[in-house]
């Protein structure tokens, strides 16, 4: 069995050298990620339940499905996110990845058994082949959205439903927003705020 807490396995420091990647962007970032922003908050002295519009991260980074798997890692990394969506050349959406998805797809029991057998150049390779393939291989196309007017709860319940740490905020197939586990946690533990709950 792999240990793969252990800091000093070849493995570990195999994975930390492609996925832990320079904080330096990439040099064609510009052509390969968006960040969308939107500025539709409600007005400050509008009282009214609490929606997943007015939590929401606004600021979204979109790659396109032709971005690398490396050029996602970066980006990730370099802002401190976990996943982006994904959108075509008219910036609606089509999918999202993670960086479980990725991890998952490097770290499947084929691999790790591989491994174990052959040292870590295989699980070596397999990383570097992956990390060349465009995001479009290894994104989800069916992607749980919610609109702006989501309440917060039904947008909680929707995340434990589907076993996911994040929704995509959509009007149509273009990108609004996030609403992530973060967000909900941030919200709920405010007293001050009035969730709205479904039914």
């Amino acid at each position: 069995m792999v240990n793969l807490n252990h800091s000093g396995d070849p493995m570990v420091l195999g994975l930390q050298r492609y996925l832990s990647l320079v904080n330096e962007p990439i040099p064609d970032e510009h052509m390969k990620a968006y960040e969308i922003g939107t500025d539709d908050s409600p007005a400050a002295d509008e009282i009214r339940e609490l929606n997943v519009g007015d939590v929401m991260t606004r600021k979204v980074v979109c790659v396109l499905e032709s971005t690398t798997i490396e050029q996602v890692a970066s980006i990730c990394n370099r802002r401190g996110i976990t996943g982006v969506p994904v959108v075509d050349a008219k910036q609606s959406l089509i999918g999202i990845v993670t960086m479980s998805d990725i991890m998952r797809q490097l770290l499947d029991q084929k691999s790790l058994s591989t491994y174990a057998a052959q040292g870590g150049e295989v699980l070596e390779q397999k990383a570097l082949a992956i990390l060349d393939e465009p995001v479009r291989n290894y994104m989800h196309r069916k992607v749980v959205t919610v609109s702006p007017e989501t309440g917060v709860s039904e947008a909680c319940q929707l995340m434990m439903q589907h076993g996911i740490r994040r929704l995509v905020v959509a009007r149509g197939d273009l990108v609004r927003g996030i609403f992530s586990a973060k967000d909900a946690v941030r919200v709920l533990s405010n007293a001050k705020l009035k969730v709205e709950t479904p039914g």
